[in-house]
């Protein structure tokens, strides 16, 4: 069976390569055609690896589709586009982001989606396990032996890259941070295409794969110029956020540095035009969007842009910044300006004439046909996780010069030096990851490794549902999906 369904795997990634190519035959030679068997893929990867490569580029491109793909597993809903959905769903089940209507991404609102028999959890289950089974695929056919050549061994690091990405969103989405719950069960480790049913695994075993995973990327992957690769730097940088979980603060520096040297973070002035070109600088990971491949108000820009008639602006779901985070930005923070805000800027107002709130957000301006491009991750992320190591470390002037150089951007009159302990450098840290990275996808997971909870009711909250729940409560763990305990005998057991 196994050998049947591999020959399968090869003469799809084969037609997936000429359809690539536009069947030009100047594309093909002998070397590669479509009667590619496994005997045959062996021979090429020892006689001709660039022949080979182009093999594993043409799997690794249908894996990075996956990642923005709408009619999932025959899903149609319009919640669902991949991972900016999966996102835009943590952003919204917390404290920093108001959703003004129940609609779409109502229930992430209303913190009451996390349970087995609903599609949240499934669809991101299903996701991940399906980035993880391609990328074990892909070591199986072309990786059993050490690949000697360097770009083949590069592709091995984008492969093992993606493999630990999924892993450390899985085990962040199905159990508690790590730190104190080293012992509990995380998610099952499926590492080679035969593995069936297996048991859910300690959560330190989990993250032992995802730093061999993501290490062996770091140190054998390449800086590339495409913004679609899972390359060098976004390995770094979710190694980064892994160690961050763990509490290992020297390691969480070395690597935030590796995925930030020498990228162009984003001057604050420019910040205020829109996200939602790939092009930018200081994105590291994202998925090029245009107007065909674009999955209309089943996008991320339908729910997040609320500048353009999707769901946002023809319906008036906005989603808006919690009024209380926003309070604190100061006055002359270029960020304050990514909100609506009727009396300090009438003039940027103005500008939206179907907006009627305050604190509505201005974060992404794309096109009306949704042709915006999808942000994975950030420049700034990693070099705020780095920051952040340094005050944890109490390398407290090096975090406060590495504070200024940012903030300043954004804050002409900043000045790092006035929070002069430990607990109040750490606590304008994660201010600044809080305003800098609203709606990006990392609050959920910040909040958890902080061991914060969710406080919706304070005096004057403009949350339309109002809820709080504590640090570590269940309600920031998802149940492992119905369908997968109907049939994993092995499973080990259900989250609360």
């Amino acid at each position: 069976m196994k050998n049947k369904f591999n020959i399968l795997f090869l003469l799809a990634l084969t037609v997936g390569l000429l359809f690539s190519s536009g069947c030009k035959k100047d594309y093909l030679d002998a070397d590669v055609d479509q009667y590619l068997t496994q005997q045959r893929l062996e021979e090429l990867l020892r006689t001709n690896p660039a022949a080979a490569a182009r093999l594993v580029e043409s799997s690794l491109s249908g894996i990075y589709n996956v990642l923005v793909q709408f009619n999932f597993n025959g899903n149609t809903a319009h919640d669902y586009f991949g991972l900016k959905s999966i996102h835009l769903a943590l952003d919204l089940t917390g404290e920093d982001m108001v959703q003004e209507v129940h609609h779409h991404f109502g229930f992430d609102y209303n913190m009451d989606n996390r349970e087995a028999t609903y599609r949240r959890t499934t669809l991101m289950w299903q996701l991940f396990y399906r980035i993880i089974s391609s990328a074990n695929l892909t070591l199986d056919q072309f990786f059993k032996e050490e690949p000697a050549d360097a770009n083949l061994k590069a592709l091995k690091a984008k492969t093992l890259g993606l493999r630990g990405v999924a892993y450390y969103y899985l085990i962040n989405l199905y159990q508690h941070t790590y730190k104190g719950n080293e012992t509990a069960l995380g998610v099952p480790l499926v590492l080679t295409p035969l593995d069936e049913n297996m048991p859910r695994v300690p959560v330190k075993d989990v993250y032992e794969r995802i730093i061999a995973d993501l290490q062996y990327s770091v140190e054998n992957g390449v800086v590339t110029a495409d913004k679609g690769d899972v390359d060098k730097r976004v390995a770094a940088a979710y190694l980064a956020k892994t160690y961050a979980t763990m509490e290992v603060w020297d390691k969480t520096e070395e690597y935030a540095k590796i995925a930030f040297d020498g990228v162009a973070l984003l001057d604050g002035q420019t910040l205020l035009n829109g996200m939602g070109d790939i092009s930018s600088s200081e994105w590291l990971w994202g998925y090029d969007i245009n107007a065909q491949t674009s999955t209309l108000y089943a996008s991320f820009y339908s729910h997040a842009d609320n500048t353009i008639d999707g769901y946002t602006g023809a319906l008036g779901v906005y989603k808006s910044i919690h009024n209380k985070l926003y309070e604190k930005i100061p006055a002359d923070d270029s960020r304050r300006r990514m909100f609506v805000n009727f009396t300090d800027y009438p003039d940027i107002a103005a500008k939206f004439p179907k907006i009627n709130k305050n604190y509505v957000g201005l974060k992404y301006q794309t096109p009306g046909d949704f042709s915006g491009d999808y942000c994975f991750l950030r420049a700034e992320d990693p070099y705020l996780l780095y920051v952040e190591a340094l005050v944890e470390q109490n390398k407290l002037s090096e975090a406060r010069t590495a504070l200024n150089n940012f903030v300043k951007t954004r804050q002409p009159s900043y000045n790092a030096d006035a929070f002069t302990t430990q607990a109040a450098l750490r606590e304008e840290v994660r201010f600044q990851r809080r305003i800098e990275l609203w709606c990006e996808g990392t609050t959920f997971f910040d909040f958890k490794r902080w061991k914060l909870g969710v406080n919706r009711a304070q005096p004057g909250t403009n949350h339309r549902v109002i809820l709080t729940f504590p640090a570590g409560d269940k309600i920031f763990v998802y149940q492992v999906p119905q369908s997968e305990v109907d049939a994993n005998p092995n499973l080990g057991g259900q989250n609360p």
